[in-house]
């Protein structure tokens, strides 16, 4: 399943992504846990048939003498100079070998040129981020979207997690370069861990983030006490049975660290060095990515923190949404005192802003429901609207055309909005491939390209206004909008 997505505009890539290359320390760390893997698998085997002797038969008379044999050198068949040990689980002894020399192995050592025009990232091509988990293996995708007709896109490459993924928020701020301020291209991502992971885009096949913000301090193991001297007598030691796991810390959390799941994050494009995150907790956090430190806790949720979200124009003003059923907005510099109450009907699920009505906050909730606040009234909700029959997973603006809107649901429906009106008015409804629709979220760089993604771990792109009902809902506009380019 792919549980959330985040588009990375044109232009904020590098061109040809890094390759990471692991430092010698890293190598003998990795050849050491390669060794522990395999010393307890060895360990796991019965002792008495790894003590016993294994008798080696020569190759019989008939197959040593045999012409026909000989140039496969049987008797050598366990040499196997020349080839390449793989190490790693499961891949203990294992060997593979090049085609130098050896007629039936032909493989191409070529870069195939589709494989390296497919690794350059073009001033033309958006990302993709999905976090995805298959198979119980979870991974962070890095999709490249071509700014063409057809809207291709392909993974380009991932990264390995190590807890299922619930969120994702792109930012610039490099956290290894902040006195410098340069910009870069990165995802922070929450995860199951109470620690937000923050990922280098532009470098492939990185073991670990540049930083991690909260979390588990890391912990050496215990030491075990040292074995009994033999003893002296002379009589023979009584056979051990196999050593339990070594034991290991209770892991403390660093200081200011959420104490669970991390289910919501927001990166303030305003004040760069600057990252939400709402957890399970109940807390919402304020983080310093250049110290890596947390600013400020606000407990003003007595449940889940679902949705946090900066507002697009305002630095310092701050949305969030929980499971106790409420919607907050407040400017963090006032410790969330006197802050903007509503309620909902149900859990909250997403939150958004309206890019063409900054004054209007949008939150989605688990019965389907879609309510709109106008937040210079705390009064009352503006409208709530019906939008699914079931839980309403996400919602986006198109922060090109004015006031459409996709909202997702598990009901495995797409539905588009136009939210002009004094309640939204249905355009079009999109029954797609993608299972349940967990994430959905409309391009950065151009109008009506959606992606969405969700139960079954498929990606998918829509170009709206191949729709008809779009196209002539939004003719006018789009007209006017190409005549302008």
């Amino acid at each position: 399943m792919i549980s959330s997505l985040t588009w990375v505009a044109r232009g904020a890539s590098k061109a040809n992504p890094t390759e990471y290359k692991p430092t010698e320390a890293e190598i003998e760390k990795m050849k050491a846990e390669v060794a522990e893997y395999d010393a307890e698998e060895d360990g796991a085997e019965d002792e008495e048939m790894a003590e016993a002797p294994t008798p080696t038969e020569p190759l019989r008379p008939e197959l040593r003498d045999d012409p026909d044999l000989a140039e496969f050198k049987m008797d050598e068949y366990d040499n196997e100079d020349g080839g390449v040990m793989m190490t790693g689980a499961g891949m203990k002894g294992l060997t593979y070998f090049e085609n130098q020399g050896d007629p039936y192995v032909v493989m191409n050592d070529d870069t195939d040129e589709s494989e390296a025009d497919d690794w350059v990232i073009r001033p033309t091509d958006s990302l993709i981020i999905c976090a995805k988990t298959d198979d119980d293996v979870p991974t962070l995708e890095v999709h490249v979207h071509e700014g063409d007709a057809d809207h291709n896109t392909y993974c380009h490459h991932e990264m390995i997690m190590t807890a299922f993924p619930l969120c994702v928020s792109w930012l610039s701020f490099n956290p290894t370069q902040a006195a410098l301020g340069e910009k870069g291209n990165f995802v922070a991502v929450g995860t199951f861990h109470p620690g937000i992971e923050i990922w280098d885009l532009d470098v492939v096949d990185a073991p670990t983030p540049v930083a991690t913000l909260g979390g588990h301090e890391p912990v050496a193991p215990i030491a075990e006490p040292a074995e009994p001297a033999a003893p002296e007598s002379g009589k023979k030691k009584k056979k051990k049975s196999k050593k339990p796991k070594e034991a290991k810390a209770e892991p403390a959390l660093r200081p200011g660290s959420h104490s669970d799941a991390v289910m919501s994050l927001s990166w303030n494009a305003l004040q760069r060095n600057v990252l939400a995150s709402g957890s399970a907790d109940t807390t919402v956090k304020m983080w310093d990515i250049a110290s890596s430190q947390c600013v400020t806790t606000f407990s003003h949720h007595n449940d889940k923190v679902q949705c946090c979200l900066w507002h697009p124009i305002e630095a310092s003003v701050l949305a969030t949404a929980s499971y106790d059923r409420t919607v907050h907005v407040f400017d963090v510099r006032s410790q969330a005192r006197g802050a903007s109450t509503w309620r909902i009907t149900a859990d909250a699920e997403c939150l958004t802003w309206n890019p063409h009505q900054p004054h209007q906050v949008f939150v989605s909730s688990e019965d389907g429901r879609l309510v709109c606040i106008d937040v210079r009234d705390a009064s009352k909700v503006l409208y709530t609207l019906q939008a699914h029959n079931s839980a309403t997973n996400s919602i986006s603006f198109d922060r090109f055309v004015p006031n459409l809107m996709a909202t997702g649901s598990i009901d495995k429906s797409i539905k588009l909005w136009d939210t002009s009106g004094s309640k939204p008015s249905l355009l079009d409804t999109i029954t797609s491939d993608i299972g349940t629709v967990f994430t959905l979220g409309f391009c950065v760089d151009e109008p009506f390209v959606l992606a969405a993604a969700g139960g079954k771990g498929k990606l998918n792109v829509i170009d709206c206004f191949k729709r008809a009902k779009v196209q002539s809902h939004y003719a006018a506009w789009y007209n006017t909008f190409t005549s302008s380019k």
